[in-house]
């Protein structure tokens, strides 16, 4: 695949998500009116996959801004999940207490919540379609341990109350309109973390 090949298939991509990426920025700056289709990150991953073999400085320079362009995306896209799960929890009767909660010592927590008595630790995973997977797919081990190490911490600048709380997940898809489905219990503090 030629030069020029190259550049055309990874603007030709990025040009086609444009649009979808703007819409997101628009509904994360605020404008909740309208759903929204979202631009895969994928898409731009496997335009820069096809295009690795190119290495010329103008190319280069193609790659880092498509680089970014996924990150910011990426980001936006998290970041009007996590709002469309705090609107969804609010309108089950939740208080949120704290959002993207980063413990001093580790651990992270996007939504910290009050459902009634019960102290609930939300992690959110926003997906713009579920053609690989679940987004609660994401929430692996590793994950559970990062939203747990977040909970311990919280707990700690509480003074370790006797309280009940629990690990609850949200997964949005960025649809017309975004189908949000929250997970209850959706997994338990191990047995050897002590609190």
């Amino acid at each position: 695949m030629g030069l020029a090949n190259i550049i055309d298939a990874v603007f030709h991509r990025w040009i086609k998500c444009f649009f979808s990426t703007r819409l997101l920025s628009k509904l994360a700056a605020g404008d909740e009116g309208q759903g929204a289709t979202a631009c895969s990150p994928a898409m731009y991953k496997e335009a820069l996959e096809e295009a690795s073999t190119g290495a010329t400085p103008l190319f280069a320079s193609a790659v880092e801004f498509l680089k970014k362009s996924i990150k910011k995306s990426h980001i936006e896209l998290g970041t009007w999940g996590e709002r469309m799960a705090a609107k969804e929890l609010k309108k089950r009767g939740f208080k949120i207490l704290y959002r993207n909660y980063r413990g001093p010592h580790g651990g992270e927590v996007d939504l910290v919540c009050r459902d009634r008595e019960t102290l609930v630790f939300v992690e959110v995973k926003t997906r713009s379609n579920e053609k690989h997977s679940r987004p609660f797919d994401a929430v692996d081990q590793k994950k559970q341990k990062l939203v747990q190490r977040g909970a311990l911490s919280w707990l700690r600048l509480l003074g370790f109350p006797d309280l009940a709380f629990r690990f609850d997940v949200v997964e949005v898809i960025a649809t017309r309109p975004p189908e949000i489905r929250v997970i209850e219990n959706a997994f338990q503090m191990p047995t050897s973390f002590r609190y």
